[in-house]
């Protein structure tokens, strides 16, 4: 299971998975970014970690199943380099979970901008996303579809509960495989309306 965390979590969520009751592992995310970041997002909130749970409780039980983490904290935009090196970054980092396990299924998660093939024309600073840096007919993409209901997310002025925009049919479900967007993905994965998620340690 690969995701969208920084990679510096590594030996945190290893630890994670190791912990032989769910308030253990809880333990060890104390005073990492997962309880004590500035903006919240999905990747920090209470379904993230019901999913960090579920991965614990398979591999407690034997199953081969493992996390592999592949957001770059050591190359950031911030340093004069625009949105493509990060992109590259993120798909070395990526490429990584096959690599070390060439027997394994990759599943990885990502924003549907990391999780595109192809290039953006209109935002030409992006430069080739991170999936499109993989082998193609190794690389199975599929874009979320969004499908309205509800998200906890960051505004200018507050965090709370807001509406997500409903783009694709609410009523659909499953994996829709049919090119998108000019080949950037190979399908659509439709798990209808969303519900919100607030962050872990909110009681919201």
């Amino acid at each position: 299971m690969a995701l969208e965390l920084e990679d510096t979590l590594q030996p945190t969520l290893d630890a994670f998975i190791a912990a032989p009751d769910e308030a253990s592992a809880l333990a060890t995310l104390e005073g990492s970014s997962l309880l004590n970041r500035a903006v919240q997002d999905g990747r920090t909130s209470q379904a993230l970690l019901a999913l960090l749970n579920r991965v614990r409780e398979l591999k407690a039980a034997g199953r081969d199943i493992g996390l592999h983490l592949f957001q770059p904290s050591s190359l950031t935009r911030g340093e004069g380099l625009d949105q493509a090196w990060y992109e590259l970054n993120m798909g070395y980092l990526l490429a990584q979970a096959r690599q070390k396990r060439p027997d394994a299924r990759i599943i990885g998660l990502a924003g549907n901008i990391h999780a595109r093939k192809t290039a953006f024309a209109d935002y030409p600073d992006l430069g080739v996303p991170a999936a499109g840096h993989l082998p193609n007919r190794e690389t199975l993409s599929l874009k979320i579809a969004q499908q309205g209901g509800f998200a906890w997310n960051c505004s200018r002025d507050e965090c709370g509960v807001n509406p997500s925009i409903e783009r694709y049919d609410a009523q659909a479900r499953g994996v829709i495989l049919t090119p998108l967007d000019d080949g950037g993905y190979d399908g659509l994965l439709a798990l209808g309306p969303w519900t919100a998620s607030p962050p872990i340690g909110s009681e919201d």
